[in-house]
């Protein structure tokens, strides 16, 4: 389908404005064209592409796949570096990718981009633990996804390094979230001069990723829009002129009213030369000789298939003779106004056939309308069973991304292969792939095709389990710390049905996973006291069955959260996982990574219990082993976990600067994976405190606090919000700036009554007792105090958190507001806990600088701020 491409002189003129404006380093960074499938957005690309000699910028393309959709990760990604490398001086272009390489995504990246190799292997790693357990806190997984974001769009910017570049996005609705990312990068990187043009459909279905970020890069002037809609009069006419110069007078009138303007739509009238006109595109089509013959079941067998489809399965799925369907096509591509011949795409199920396409979308939609119900579901499951029995295991991932798409619309024809089909499939997309996003909406429709099947239908209840654990395990990151039910897919409904599934099918194991996952999602929608009861009960579970490695990693996940309400309770749990360690060589051998991973954590959660409890000795002794121990093994995703505990305990022992060293190590890790973590954010917010008390300036420590809120907002982990947030109050109350403390703590109050994270709300009603002291508000100092001090009495020591500060500082109030011997008993209460945290460390020298220790210890050792 070749025609004059008339009009949208405004659009194509913005456009090459737009192009230099990136040369000359002003101006926005984004052009987005948005309009209705069919508007003529790809010919007005194209006549840009066209124009690039006469602009002082190179110009790349590349097209979303329109029949994957967001499946395919990183596919405009991939695309664009091999424009790169085939424009590329033939002296820097790599050598041939394997075909064993190319059938993994992240495995053809990595030869483009050579740095992402370890990166994907500890990666890949750390979700395969995560796929097998359950039980990572899925944070540390994240930013290995947003790491090999980061590092494809340094590759880019290091290709195109200092020439003016736009890259031009077609269907864009279609672009993957994390080839997203890559762009937006790019988009930020002001050092690079890159552009970026996108082309899209508002609101499309498969687009909601791009929908969500266009209003961000709007909000920071970076991105212009242009709507395209129906050709104006005169550019109908100058068509009309062009095309069909025999036409009779005011037909362009007429056919411009009749098509309002739609380029499609308009082409295809003009190429009957009809001066009848339908009523609108489908009307016309169904007036086209092939659609009234024996063509329409040929026409409608291939749209089934997809845009693209070949000779061999339009055959299979007719059951005739290859060589009639061949030539069928063969004769519809040199006549029909509907298809052309096409080379294949890279996902296609036949080499050895003829290729052909849709001449656009918007025909293949209409003739893919033209199929019952019942056609269209035998259609697509015929092709899905076709393509399973053929390619098998030879499948690439994005011809497997095709069978899902078949298996999808094929519907009840084949709800259990679906759900098995999209299961495994998502397990690779993140485990191969490294695609969590994918991985994520992949698990949803396994969830969705298993929960379709009859109630009674074999299987049902253990597709659900597998489905849901998967999809709420690889979501987690987004519904920590939300309270409110979400609808649709809420958390806690997802979890509550895996776990009735699992009790009706009768696996313990699964039962355990179940319970425990729905232990989380209790955590994240009531709060924390209904999670450990489910957490319990998955510990109670697990001591019914005969293997201890499902009981030992039970009790890790229980002790690991029941030290938030009970600290004595989560250090006797982990004590027990520990002596379980110990005596049982199937634990304490082991190498497979779900059990690794709850040794790590077990580990160093148990260490972080003795240093709560005032054990600084033991713990002292656990976490330093931990560290080395940790820092050895390829896959380090609980490193910076132990890094913070370790800190932590190294501030109480006094020694700041050995604590800044680990948090500096702890943030270069998780920096050098890329993206956004919550223990990221925690390291940040620690680092500034610890060099708050070593005398860092306050604008340094202030901006560190700064930039730990904001990536905590953005990640938002239910355990850590509060902390983070907590330690911006402390340091702003420091610094004199006592609205911004009373507003974080405030905060912290309100959330941590919901969520149950007591430890958090102690220390808030302590840091407002304090703000209000500065202000001269004695009585309500005295209050606030009185209110930590409650707490932590009916509550009992807490980790995260030093009882001899909190008594500490309520004797400094208490004194304040003249209750004189209520605060000299807090401070020898402050003064015995100290008494007993050093009688725990066995070096005399130690023990002398923990004693010593600036800030807390020696003010509680004078009694500073008490009235004697």
């Amino acid at each position: 389908m070749s025609v004059l491409f008339v009009d949208r002189a405004e659009e194509g003129a913005w456009l090459r404005q737009f192009a230099r404006g990136i040369s000359g380093g002003a101006g926005l960074r984004c052009a987005v064209l948005e309009g209705p499938s069919g508007m003529g957005k790809s010919a007005l690309l194209a006549e840009f592409s066209r124009s690039r000699a006469e602009l002082p910028v190179e110009i790349f393309t590349v097209r979303c796949n329109p029949v994957i959709g967001a499946g395919r990760t990183f596919g405009p990604v991939v695309d664009l570096l091999l424009e790169l490398e085939a424009r590329a001086p033939r002296r820097w272009r790599r050598k041939p990718i394997a075909a064993a390489v190319a059938k993994s995504t992240t495995g053809l990246l990595a030869e483009f981009v050579p740095v992402l190799k370890p990166l994907v292997a500890i990666g890949t790693d750390a979700v395969k633990t995560t796929l097998s357990s359950g039980a990572i806190p899925f944070d540390s997984l994240l930013p290995f996804e947003q790491a090999a974001a980061v590092k494809i769009a340094e590759a880019i910017a290091e290709r195109i390094a200092k020439r003016p570049t736009v890259l031009v996005v077609d269907d864009a609705h279609f672009c993957d979230e994390l080839s997203l990312q890559v762009l937006e990068r790019l988009l930020r990187n002001r050092a690079v001069p890159v552009g970026l043009v996108l082309a899209r459909v508002p609101h499309h279905k498969d687009g909601s990723a791009l929908e969500q970020l266009l209003p961000t890069w709007e909000v920071d002037g970076l991105v212009g829009r242009r709507n395209l809609g129906g050709l104006p009069a005169e550019a109908v006419a100058e068509l009309v002129d062009h095309e069909f110069r025999e036409a009779p007078p005011g037909y362009a009138a007429q056919i411009g009213q009749r098509t309002q303007g739609h380029p499609i739509f308009l082409v295809k009238l003009l190429e009957d030369r009809s001066t009848v006109l339908p009523e609108s595109l489908e009307a016309w089509l169904e007036a086209q000789p092939e659609m009234q013959s024996e063509d329409r079941r040929l026409l409608k067998r291939a749209a089934a298939q997809g845009f693209w489809f070949d000779s061999v399965t339009v055959a299979e799925l007719a059951g005739v003779d290859g060589g009639q369907t061949r030539d069928a096509l063969d004769a519809l591509a040199r006549s029909s106004p509907l298809i052309e011949r096409s080379a294949p795409p890279e996902w296609a199920f036949r080499e050895r056939a003829d290729h052909y396409r849709f001449q656009h979308q918007a025909l293949w939609h209409a003739v893919y309308a033209t199929q019952s119900d019942a056609e269209r579901r035998e259609h697509h499951e015929r092709l899905a069973q076709a393509a399973i029995r053929r390619l098998g295991s030879d499948a690439t991932y994005e011809q497997r991304l095709e069978i899902a798409r078949h298996l999808r619309a094929a519907e009840d024809y084949c709800r259990a292969e679906s759900s098995d089909f999209h299961l495994a499939l998502a397990r690779d997309a993140a485990a191969v792939n490294l695609s969590l996003g994918d991985a994520e909406w992949l698990s949803w429709e396994a969830y969705d095709a298993a929960s379709k099947l009859r109630k009674s239908a074999p299987g049902r209840d253990e597709r659900i389990v597998k489905a849901v654990l998967l999809h709420l395990s690889l979501s987690e990151v987004r519904w920590k710390g939300r309270v409110e039910a979400t609808g649709e897919r809420d958390t806690d409904r997802l979890a509550a049905q895996a776990e009735t599934a699992a009790e009706r099918l009768g696996d313990p194991a699964l039962l355990v996973r179940a319970t425990m996952l729905r232990g989380k999602t209790l955590m994240a929608t009531e709060g924390l006291e209904h999670g450990l009861e489910r957490l319990h009960l998955a510990v109670t579970r697990a001591e019914a069955l005969d293997d201890p490695l499902t009981l030992y990693v039970a009790k890790i996940e229980y002790g690991r959260q029941a030290s938030k309400r009970n600290l004595a309770e989560g250090e006797a749990q982990l004590a027990e996982a520990e002596r379980m360690r110990v005596e049982d060589a199937r634990i304490r051998d082991s190498d497979d990574p779900v059990l690794v991973h709850s040794r790590n954590l077990g580990e160093i959660q148990y260490g972080i219990s003795l240093f709560d409890s005032g054990r600084l000795g033991d713990a002292s002794d656990r976490l330093e082993r931990a560290v080395r121990r940790l820092r050895l093994q390829s896959n380090r995703t609980e490193l910076p976990i132990a890094l913070n505990y370790l800190a932590q305990l190294r501030i109480c022992l006094g020694d700041l600067a050995g604590a800044v060293q680990l948090l500096h190590e702890a943030r270069d890790l998780e920096a050098d994976r890329g993206g956004d973590s919550g223990w990221h954010a925690y390291n940040t917010a620690l680092l500034a405190s610890a060099l708050a008390a070593l005398g860092e300036p306050a604008e340094r420590v202030a901006e560190l606090l700064e930039e730990a809120w904001a990536e905590t907002e953005r990640t938002w982990l239910l355990n850590l919000v509060p902390i983070v947030r907590n330690l911006y109050a402390q340091e702003a109350l420091t610094a004199g700036r006592l609205d911004a403390a009373e507003r974080f703590a405030r905060g912290t109050v309100e959330e941590t009554r919901k969520s149950g994270m007591v430890r958090s709300e102690i220390a808030a009603h302590l840091l407002l007792a304090r703000i209000a002291l500065a202000r001269n508000e004695t009585e309500q100092a005295v209050k606030c105090a009185l209110d930590s001090l409650r707490l932590l009495n009916e509550k009992g020591p807490q980790p995260a958190l030093r009882s001899e500060e909190v008594y500490y500082h309520a004797a400094v109030i208490l004194s304040a507001g003249e209750q004189h011997e209520e605060a000299a008993t807090l401070l020898e209460r402050a003064r015995a806990e100290l008494a007993r945290k050093a009688a725990s460390i066995e070096g005399a020298d130690l023990r002398r600088r923990f004693e010593a220790a600036p800030g807390l210890n020696t003010w509680i050792r004078d009694g500073e701020g008490v009235a004697s």
